[in-house]
């Protein structure tokens, strides 16, 4: 009976254990989310209040928080306090300390996002450069730091890019057949871009193809420019050393998740999204979305805070099907869906479950 006693407390003091956990993991995502609402209107005393009331919760929440939500809160929070000269601890670490500790657990995530690793090396580097005191080796760390970003955001930009390996090996292709302009004529940033989304279908980033022409143009007389055979070399030397998403064979019945029929179709829209490239890259997202002939009555109502918002809404609909295994439109439940290993709509969900 002692034993049996002993068990059910210890069972009991888990089950506490695992609720505190879980409220943690919540307050840190819905303080996130809080942060990023003031810092878009402006609000930058109560986005650093709410920045550090993540980056706490996920402290307390031990190893189970989201390494990418409280990458992004240490970014948050150290982007504001370094933007006023503050040098504070928290939880004992100082900003470049908390970078540190952002970084490796953003590489070490099961999705991870360059893009997000790359701001927060930037963020280190400046850190480093003005943190009180320092020392040479602080200073190395901290050019150190700058190249490595420079490296990853290159990454992160050709990671979120809408743009295939396959369509780039076409633009190189027919760059060098002969005679072809496109490996001869120079185009600035502006016509190189819409010439690549002409060819592509699809709209690029604006900033993430800025830094991407920015980093491999060269610099002449009459401005900075390069070929179409030259971004395209470039472009698949670094998509070729990424697992991007966006390579995988399409689905053959995109996922609607379960949505029920009256769902609308911008919802419709932004699961198959979710489906093919999974949760976050929200503003790339929106800018697809915009484009789409189905949504060009709502295009100047879409946005990355409203996508975020939507699929907050919509996540809770989509586990309750689910996790259910229930029969979707298609005919398929998850767990016989013929596309489940390319599908990231489960590991979305099953991403943010763990943070809510």
């Amino acid at each position: 009976n002692r034993v049996t006693g002993a068990l059910a407390a210890c069972f009991a003091t888990d089950a506490v254990e695992l609720t505190e956990d879980a409220a943690m993991r919540k307050q840190m995502s819905q303080s996130l989310l809080e942060a990023n609402g003031h810092l878009g209107a402006g609000r930058l005393q109560q986005a650093r209040i709410a920045f550090e009331t993540a980056c706490l919760a996920a402290y307390a929440a031990g190893d189970v928080f989201n390494p990418l939500e409280w990458g992004a809160a240490i970014l948050g929070f150290t982007s504001l306090v370094l933007g006023v000269g503050d040098w504070p601890l928290l939880h004992g670490k100082a900003p470049d300390e908390l970078l540190l500790a952002a970084i490796e657990s953003a590489e070490s995530a099961q999705s991870r996002s360059r893009t997000l690793e790359g701001q927060l090396l930037m963020l280190r580097s400046q850190a480093l450069f003005n943190k009180p005191a320092k020392t040479i080796t602080d200073l190395d760390a901290a050019i150190e730091a700058r190249h490595q970003a420079i490296g990853r955001l290159i990454e992160g930009a050709v990671e979120d890019s809408p743009w295939t390996l396959e369509q780039a090996r076409s633009w190189l292709t027919s760059a060098q057949d002969e005679g072809s302009l496109l490996s001869t004529q120079l185009l600035d940033q502006e016509r190189m871009q819409k010439h690549l989304e002409t060819l592509a279908g699809s709209p690029a980033d604006e900033d993430q193809f800025e830094l991407l022409f920015s980093q491999w143009a060269s610099p002449r007389e009459d401005g900075t420019s390069m070929t179409v055979h030259d971004f395209a070399e470039r472009f698949i030397e670094v998509a070729s050393r990424l697992k991007r998403k966006v390579d995988k064979a399409p689905c053959s019945a995109p996922c609607e998740g379960g949505l029920p029929g009256d769902a609308s179709v911008l919802e419709k829209e932004l699961v198959a999204l979710v489906a093919r490239d999974g949760a976050g890259s929200w503003k790339s997202k929106a800018a697809e979305l915009r484009m789409k002939e189905s949504l060009k009555d709502h295009a100047e109502n879409i946005s990355t805070m409203s996508l975020q918002l939507l699929w907050q809404k919509l996540k809770p609909k989509l586990q309750k099907v689910i996790g259910a295994d229930e029969q979707m439109s298609c005919g398929h439940s998850c767990s016989t869906c013929p596309t489940r290993k390319d599908c990231q709509v489960h590991d979305s969900l099953k991403d943010i479950e763990d943070v809510n």
